[in-house]
């Protein structure tokens, strides 16, 4: 796995018990997919939930896979493209001495009959195209059972009897504050120790309860006093 890009999580607690069981289940849906915007904390869950679950031996082995959605080039690749590298990393997960140049359709077979003949969690972070999820979905719920899929995407994938959409949502505001106090001392921001709570809060109402905005404003407060950082942002 990915290192952790966190070292706490707040508010995530129910939804991470709930997400293992579901994951741990041996019955579908055999594709869960999180579900939300941007910096949302979808992949910080997802790595939280697949370190708990390494735990139980319910699965012969975790793999980890990033999807990026550009070429070196700066294009956008293709869905059919995007589910190819995937084929192509699991091909070279399971078999690392083999053939990278195996063409796709006999590696998919290869994969697939691995995936059948025992569990795997097989983690597909950072789905953003909406195109591409779809492309995948059909594929992945073929090559699932015993094995699962475990999603991160900005869209919600099409609604199914074997595919769970799990919504991640923003933060509420006991968990965005500690969020913010927590970040704060993690990083060395001292404004935000001596910080009232009505300014904390005030940040919340501007801000919302997305992490990855609450922690911008903490990288902000390290140059610009909380005054000038809420002005800019209102």
């Amino acid at each position: 796995l990915p290192p952790p890009t966190y070292s706490q999580l707040f508010g995530v607690a129910e939804t991470a018990d709930h997400l293992r069981r579901q994951i741990l289940a041996p019955q579908s849906p055999w594709v869960i997919a999180l579900v939300g915007m941007g910096g949302i904390g979808k992949t910080a869950l997802a790595n939280y939930v697949a370190r708990q679950i390494i735990r139980d031996f319910r699965f012969e082995d975790v793999v980890w896979l990033h999807v990026s959605s550009q070429t070196m080039n700066n294009r956008s690749t293709s869905s059919h493209s995007a589910f190819e590298n995937v084929i192509a990393d699991l091909g070279q997960h399971f078999w690392p001495e083999s053939d990278a140049t195996i063409p796709t359709p006999q590696r998919l077979i290869q994969v697939r009959q691995r995936l059948k003949s025992r569990p795997f969690l097989i983690i597909i972070d950072n789905l953003e195209s909406e195109t591409d999820t779809a492309y995948l979905l059909h594929s992945l719920n073929d090559m699932a059972n015993p094995s699962k899929f475990l999603l991160t995407s900005r869209t919600r994938l099409a609604e199914q009897g074997t595919v769970l959409n799990y919504g991640v949502s923003e933060l509420p505001l006991a968990d965005a504050v500690a969020l913010l106090r927590h970040h704060a001392s993690d990083v060395g921001v001292q404004a935000m120790s001596t910080a009232a709570s009505a300014d904390v809060e005030s940040i919340y109402q501007v801000v919302g309860g997305n992490p990855l905005a609450l922690k911008l404003v903490i990288s902000l407060l390290d140059l610009l006093p909380l005054s000038q950082v809420m002005s800019g942002l209102v």
